[in-house]
Formats: C-alpha cells, structure tokens, sequence
C-alpha cells in the first residue's frame, strides 16, 4: 500500500534523506568570504586560520633541512594515487587519507559489485535498504550523509543531480582499482565532494591479449557471469572490455527480483613524444523488483507488482601530452546519462488504495575539465579549469510532461605541490573559484603537508572546504506538493584531520590512525508552509562529526590479517525554526553507528586463498516509518561473519566460492528492512 506521503514526493523517492539519511551537506565558501559566510562560528575560523597557519609555517622548516631519504615503501604497497590531486602523487608525500584497493583479488574471490568491496574494506560505512542484489545501498563517510560522498568512474561524475550515488548496481567488471579520499574533496573535485570521493578506474590492457570467463551461481536462484578481454596490441595501443549479467529472485517471498546487465570497454594508446589518450564506455541496464513500500517487509503490506528500472551511460575521453620533462597538459571530457522508470500497477486494496502509479527521471551531465602542470625543483604548480552542464527532468502519472531544468557551472582552479628531493616531506595548497547559475560564487581553499621524522613514521595533517549543490526540487519544487526556493545556498563542512601511518621495517606490519573533525552548515531543510508562495526549503541546519579511524595490516609468509576500527561521534547542533525527527538537536545522526569494525583473515598461496571476514555494525539511530507518526528507534548492533576461497586446480582454471553471514545472524541495516540471509555461492573463474 502506497501511503500518502509517498505519493505526494514521488521525486524524493530517489532521495537518500527521504529514507531517513537526514542528508547532510555543505558548501566551501559562498559571496568570495569563507570568514562572513561562516559567521555563526567565528571560533571554528580562527581555529582554522591559525591551524593553517601552523601547518604551512612548520611546512617551510621542515622543509629547509637536510635529512637522510626514508626506508623505501616496497612492494605491495601502493607508492602512486591518483584521487587526492586528480593526477598521479607520491604516497609517501601526500598529505591527504587515501585508501587504495586492488578488485583483482576481490574478483577473483567471487565478488560481483563495488559495494561488495567497500563493505568489508576499511571503515567505510555501507548501508542497504532491503537485500541483496539491487536494493537502494548508500556509502556514508565520516559522519556525512551519502550525498557527500562524490563517484568518479574515470575522471566522469555520476552522481544524482544534487544528490547521491546508487551503489546498488555497479559491477566489478573491467574495474582495475578504486581510490577513496577521506576528508573534503571540493578543491580538486566541486559539488559532491563534502567527505570523500571515490574514485573508479577502468582495467588499462598490458600484456598479450587474454580472455577471461567467471561464472557463479548459488542461493536464492542467483546465477551470473563475465565474458572480460584486455591487452596490449603493439606500437602503444591497448585495450579492455567485458559483458556481464547478474540474475536473482533474492531471499524475500514475494516479488523481489533482481536482473541487471552490464558492458564496459576501453580503447587508449600511448603515442611518441609523450602522448597518450583513452577513450572509455560503460553501460548498465538493471531492474529490481520490490514488495516494500515505505516502511519495510516486516511492516509493509506485501506489493506483488511495482518495480523500477534504471539505465546509465559513461562516457569519458582523455588525452594527456607531456610537452617536456616539466610541463604536461591533461583534457577530459565525459558524459553521463541516467534514466529511471518506476512502476506501480493497481494491485487493488489493501495494496494500492489510490490506484495504479508511474513516475520517471532523466539526469544528464556534461564535463569539461582541461588543466596544465609545470614541474621545477621539486615544486608542481597546476592552473586549470572545468565547464559543467546538467540537466535534470521528471514526470509522473499526475503530470505527463517532462518537468526539466537545466543549469552551468564554470571554475577555476589553482595548485601548488612541493616535495622535498629526499621524499621525506610534501605540501599542498590549493584554491578553488566556481561560478554557478544556481548560487553565488563559491571559493574552497585545502591545505595539506606530510612528514616523516624517522624512516619508518610519517605523519600528515589536511584542511579543506567542501560544498553540495541543491538538488533541482530543491531549487524549483515539486509542482503542487512543494515550493521550491531559488535563493538557496550550498550545502557546506569545514573539515580537517591529523594522523600517522607506522610502515615496518619490511613493509609489515602497517598501521594507520587518523583523527577527524567535520563541521556541516547550511543544511537544506523541508518545512511543510500552508501557502503556496513561500518556500518549503530553507538553509538550516548544522551538524557537526567527529571522531578516530584505525586501519592495521600485518603479513607473514601467506598469512594476512586486516584490522580497521572507526568510532564516529555525530550531533545536530542546529536545527533552525523546524525540527524534525531527523534532526534532533544534541541528538545523533540517523545511520551513523558509533562504533564500526572490520577484520579479516587470509591464507594465501599459489594455488589456494581462504579468507575469513568479520563486519561489526554498533548501535545507531533510524526512522520507523510504520508508526505514523514516525519516530526515532535505536537499532541494535550486529556480527555478520563472511567466507571466501579461491582454488586453482588446473592451470589457469580456478574454483571459487564464497558464503555470505556464514552464521545466519538475524540483523537489519535499516529499520524494518531484513538484512541479507545466509547465501552460498560457488563458481568458476578462467583465463587463457
């Protein structure tokens, strides 16, 4: 049954704070004043003034003296990220969080989506809203909402307009790696980029042309594959793509299919005198079938006929020419389109009081981003720019014509790293100015430095501004349900952290300990107004995260242990002249669990791999939507226990299988929503 609060914000639907995400967001610095446009804390700027202060003074000490080079980083250590300054950056002197994770290991291991990856990597948050696969799963980074969190799949943002990202459908299919940035991301990146960025590399071709074939199958009538192929092809060309499909009638009685199919490609060459360029594709069709509507399946009158479907178009071109030794000039350009249907037939009462209903979306995205980087005694400076176009449109049942908007974007952007020869010490400094149709002007300055005061210890520290834009509703309404309001500011965080990384004498063990502060303003708020004319969205509220992340690492011969921890304090500061249950002054944020935890184990040899992986989930608050009206519930804490082996018996040809909460724990991730049942799965993986 359709409530009516749900058919009056159809739109939101797609919306991760009409789920209860309470929605966090912030904006860098509007007006060209980040100390006036931050006004209602003039403590938190003078903290930050003369934080930067510090950092940049101890940075030219630092780096004046003459210090022995630190022990080298080895092998399997990553030494080269890409995320933290959209081009390739030293490791050891970065002073930015970043994690870096391989999927060639986790494909291997029978793993089919990204968010399979993140949510036993690090501390990273994953929450899903129903099971697996195809249900709405959202990543949720140092207390930020999952709208903070900015997507790149090859340089290209996929974002909802204003929004999230839906991490329910992406396969691992031709993913070569994904980087994560912890902290503010809007001065290399823009709107999004609130608490981290994620960025998704597609498979680059090296080597002999090779095919490989996985296929797995098991629990709940799920059954998928991947027909994958990469290579180099002489004088400089390379080339990777895949096909792949993923069907499954999940673990719920009633209409709760799953389908999704997926295709990938990447052509590039590397050209003489330093030229390179790679064009990119990806493409994903997925439907889900689902009986909930609102409030969960163990509230909800089962829907034994609505469904959505979703499709997606990347495209991203590159090219890239390295003039000199010093200089090198970089373009991209990239292309995202994403559609949606949803669809509900009259199922009659008491499942669909109201009648049948339909709604549908359409976001489309064009970027250009062009930059130039000179390189001189350990000093690169980077000036470069990016042109933005987004359209987004809707329409439903009550209104068949496309309701669209559209609306630009035009930066500039400067920055300046340094490195002192030895590796032993790096700085960044940064500055951001945007130009939006939506808003006033936008300037988002970081700062960062990295330092090691012994060969084996290296200590880092960063400040950055990060900002979102208003969703489109936002700006211009949902027609008759709600006002939009055209002067609305960006959402915004002030954040910084400081922490260090213990690298052992032979790369083992490592350890990573980081202490974070973010300060969120200008939340945009829904509050329901009687007359037409005034608007329904204001800038708020405030919110403010805090708190620890732990990630260790420790290999000996074939044995591997990970360990990460995350203890993340958040509080509503501010809730303006309308509270609601989402925000609740002096109250946590919804979905944002206190204590987080996970561990892994593994044994790995030439031929057989086993890991055992533990995910603890603490208590957290969240909406419970069968109560009207709804109220704030506390969630319990849960253990979820993983299994996953890979055995190659034959050349090239390999066994795989994996078995999902081993221990069947009766848990939810979101309140009233069933948390994913025990599954077993098993399949073969194949190369020649």
């Amino acid at each position: 049954m359709r409530h009516l609060r749900q058919i009056s914000t159809s739109f939101m639907r797609r919306s991760p704070l009409w789920r209860g995400d309470s929605g966090l967001t912030f904006c860098g610095i509007s007006d060209l004043s980040w100390g006036t446009h931050y006004g209602s804390s003039s403590k938190t700027n003078h903290t930050l003034f003369f934080l930067v202060l510090g950092l940049t003074l101890m940075g030219s000490v630092v780096g004046a003296q003459e210090v022995p080079k630190p022990y080298p980083l080895p092998i399997p250590h990553e030494t080269v990220i890409v995320v933290a300054q959209d081009v390739p950056d030293d490791v050891r002197t970065t002073g930015r969080d970043v994690v870096v994770v391989r999927t060639a290991d986790a494909q291997a291991a029978g793993f089919k989506t990204v968010a399979d990856v993140l949510r036993f990597h690090g501390v990273l948050n994953i929450v899903t809203t129903g099971t697996l696969p195809g249900s709405t799963t959202s990543l949720f980074v140092r207390g930020g909402a999952s709208s903070y969190t900015l997507v790149l799949v090859d340089n290209v943002p996929v974002n909802q307009i204003g929004g999230f990202y839906e991490f329910a459908y992406l396969p691992l299919d031709n993913v070569e790696r994904i980087e994560i940035l912890k902290g503010p991301g809007s001065t290399v990146y823009g709107s999004e980029a609130v608490t981290a960025v994620v960025r998704i590399s597609t498979r680059k071709g090296v080597g002999r042309p090779k095919v490989r074939f996985s296929g797995l199958g098991g629990s709940f009538q799920t059954f998928g594959g991947t027909l994958a192929s990469d290579g180099a092809l002489g004088r400089g060309w390379n080339y990777s793509l895949s096909l792949g499909g993923l069907w499954s009638d999940r673990q719920l009685p009633v209409n709760d299919e799953y389908e999704g199919r997926s295709a990938s490609v990447q052509i590039g060459a590397e050209l003489p005198k330093g030229h390179a360029w790679a064009l990119r594709y990806r493409f994903g069709d997925y439907e889900v079938h689902f009986p909930t509507t609102g409030a969960g399946d163990r509230f909800d009158i089962p829907d034994p006929s609505q469904f959505q479907r979703a499709k997606e178009h990347i495209v991203g071109f590159e090219w890239t020419a390295a003039w000199s030794a010093r200089w090198t000039t970089r373009l991209d350009v990239g292309f995202f389109r994403q559609s949606g249907r949803y669809e509900d037939p009259d199922d009659g009462p008491p499942v669909d009081l109201f009648g049948p209903y339909w709604s549908e979306f359409l976001d489309r995205r064009l970027r250009l981003n062009a930059y130039t980087a000179y390189s001189a005694g350990g000093h690169r400076l980077m000036l470069g720019g990016t042109y933005t176009v987004e359209t987004g449109g809707t329409r439903n049942i009550y209104q068949n014509d496309w309701d669209r908007h559209t609306r630009n974007t035009a930066t500039l952007y400067i920055r300046e790293d340094y490195e002192s020869s030895d590796k032993r010490f790096g700085l960044t400094a940064g500055l951001r100015w945007e130009h939006h149709s939506d808003y006033a002007n936008v300037l988002a300055p970081e700062l960062s430095l990295a330092y090691w005061p012994i060969r084996t210890l290296k200590l880092r520290g960063s400040v950055g501004f990060g900002y979102k834009a208003p969703a489109f509703f936002q700006i211009h309404g949902l027609g008759q349900w709600a006002t939009g309001n055209p002067n609305l500011k960006p959402e915004r965080n002030v954040g910084w952290d400081v922490g260090f990384e213990y690298w052992g004498r032979f790369a083992w063990p490592l350890l990573r300990v980081t202490y974070f502060d973010n300060r969120f303003g200008d939340i945009i708020t829904f509050v329901s107004r009687p007359d037409p004319t005034v608007p329904d969205y204001e800038n708020l509220r405030a919110a403010v995260a805090r708190g620890v992340e732990v990630d260790a690492e420790y290999r000996i011969g074939g044995l591997v242990a990970r360990l990460s921890y995350a203890f993340t304090h958040t509080e509503t500061t501010d809730v303006g002249p309308a509270p609601d249950l989402s925000f609740v002054e002096g109250q946590p944020l919804l979905r944002r669990p206190k204590h987080r935890a996970t561990a892994s184990l593994g044994y790995q040899t030439a031929r057989l791999s086993g890991w055992v992986d533990v995910l603890y989930q603490g208590r957290r608050w969240d909406l419970d939507w069968s109560r009207s009206p709804a109220q704030r519930v506390e969630m319990d804490s849960y253990i979820r226990v993983d299994l996953r082996a890979r055995w190659n018996f034959w050349r090239q040809v390999a066994l795989i299988g994996r078995v999902e909460n081993l221990l069947n724990t009766d848990y939810e991730e979101v309140y009233g929503y069933t948390g994913q049942k025990r599954a077993v799965y098993a399949g073969l993986d194949m190369t020649w």
